[in-house]
């Protein structure tokens, strides 16, 4: 088609599609119709039309939340002679809308981000009102109950409601 006027390449392709048509016996608009209902089905298999990374990162911080809240998070609270929590993520405090999660950086980093990048999931989760920041970074300096003063990622419980 090189060198071609752009009409005359027009009606080659024009001439090419009714031929098509005439080869396989589909009606005029039938082609499109297929691969909308094509599109609309997998766009409702996927269950978004936005990004589906989002989605996926916050699903990924809930179910992590949800299997180990209570047992990789030592309650704010806890008893001193109470036994310790292994392999520990961060700490776990109650507030009247729910649990919020101080998160140490490296768990937040390697266990409840694993497989995406932490700073695209610390924004994703403070875009949706999930995660407390001090303004001008995704962590915040907190006293912890064992007396570290450390950055943490402080989860609140919006996360239980974000959607993307």
């Amino acid at each position: 088609c090189d060198g071609l006027p752009h009409d005359s390449v027009l009606s080659l392709l024009q001439a090419n599609l009714r031929r098509f048509g005439a080869v396989t016996g589909w009606a005029v608009g039938e082609a499109e119709s297929g691969a909308r209902a094509c599109f609309q089905a997998w766009l409702d298999g996927r269950g978004t039309a936005g990004a589906a990374e989002p989605a996926a990162m916050l699903a990924q911080v809930r179910a992590f939340l949800e299997q180990h809240g209570e047992s990789r998070f030592t309650p704010w609270h806890a008893d001193v002679h109470a036994p310790r929590t292994l392999n520990r993520c961060g700490f776990r405090r109650p507030t009247e809308a729910g649990p919020e999660f101080y998160v140490e950086r490296e768990s937040f980093r390697t266990e409840i981000c694993k497989g995406f990048d932490p700073a695209a999931v610390a924004r994703v989760l403070a875009d949706h009102g999930a995660l407390m920041t001090d303004g001008t970074t995704f962590t915040r300096k907190e006293r912890l109950p064992d007396d570290r003063h450390v950055r943490v990622y402080r989860i609140v419980p919006a996360i239980w409601e974000a959607t993307p």
